[in-house]
């Protein structure tokens, strides 16, 4: 406790005198610069098996991003809960904070 951040105001309530403060809005954003490598193979771990496809994270991302492969684009067989997968990255939505990846 005591300590000093840098963050950015989001907001201010005069009337209730709080500050609305962000860490994240000051870093950049990890999907920017994972839509320069649409269309590359990169290795990943699942860490959710959905009725509609699979969650993965990319492994060589300190931040630990997830996406998902759609069922239509899984290899098929059975896949489980921290299975490593190579997937290629198909689409960055940078207005919805996604992005698709396939096992084909």
């Amino acid at each position: 406790m005591g300590g000093q951040v840098t963050a950015a105001v989001l907001g201010a309530d005069l009337v209730r005198e709080e500050l609305q403060l962000s860490l994240r809005a000051l870093q950049d954003n990890p999907l920017e610069q994972l839509s320069a490598r649409v269309g590359e193979l990169v290795d990943g771990v699942v860490t959710g098996v959905l009725p509609f496809g699979l969650l993965v994270r990319i492994e060589d991302r300190p931040d630990g991003l997830q996406g998902l492969v759609p069922a239509a684009e899984s290899a098929g067989g059975a896949v489980q809960v921290g299975d490593g997968l190579t997937v290629r990255i198909l689409e960055v939505d940078l207005a919805r904070q996604r992005f698709v990846l396939s096992c084909r």
